[in-house]
C-alpha cells in the first residue's frame, strides 16, 4: 500500500533522532578496531538512512524504494536497529507506522487543504529535527 511506502519513506529521509547510544554486549572487531563488551557507542541514524551502499539516491524521496523491500531489520533503523527483544529498538515502532499511514490516508483522501509555501529545510543541528517554518496547511475542508 503507497501510505504504507510513503510512511516508510519519511521515516528514512527524516529520522526523529539523528543517533542513538548503545552499549556493546559483547567484544567485537570492527573495520580493524577492538571493541569491548561494554563500550559505549553511537548508532548513527541519519548517516545509516542516508547510506547510497543501502539507499540509491539517499536525499531523493521516493517510497516507491520499499516496492520490493524485505522489511529488513538492519536496513531500515530510524528507530534503532534489530529486533524488539535482543537488539536496540523502539518498541513502538510499529504504532509510529500505523499512525502515519492512517494519517496519510486522511490527508490524501478525507480533505482538501492547501499548502502554503514555506521553509521546509531541516536543520540537522537542531534535536529533534523538525521543519524550520513548522508546517503549514490552510483552508482545510471535509472531501465531499
Amino acid at each position: 500500500n503507497y501510505a504504507y511506502k510513503f510512511a516508510q519513506e519519511v521515516r528514512r529521509i527524516f529520522p526523529f533522532v539523528p543517533f542513538l547510544p548503545g552499549r556493546l554486549k559483547k567484544t567485537v572487531e570492527f573495520d580493524g578496531f577492538k571493541l569491548k563488551k561494554g563500550t559505549l557507542t553511537v548508532l548513527d541514524i541519519f548517516g545509516a538512512t542516508h547510506d547510497p551502499e543501502l539507499f540509491e539516491n539517499p536525499y531523493q524521496f521516493n517510497p516507491d524504494r520499499f516496492d520490493n523491500w524485505d522489511g529488513s531489520p538492519f536496513d531500515l533503523i530510524p528507530q534503532g536497529g534489530g529486533d524488539f527483544y535482543t537488539n536496540h529498538r523502539c518498541a513502538g515502532e510499529w504504532m509510529t507506522v500505523i499512525v502515519m499511514e492512517e494519517t496519510i490516508q486522511y490527508f490524501a483522501n478525507k480533505i482538501d487543504f492547501v499548502v502554503p509555501a514555506q521553509d521546509l529545510s531541516v536543520k540537522l543541528s537542531q534535536f529533534p529535527g523538525k521543519v524550520t517554518s513548522g508546517t503549514m496547511i490552510k483552508n482545510v475542508y471535509p472531501r465531499i
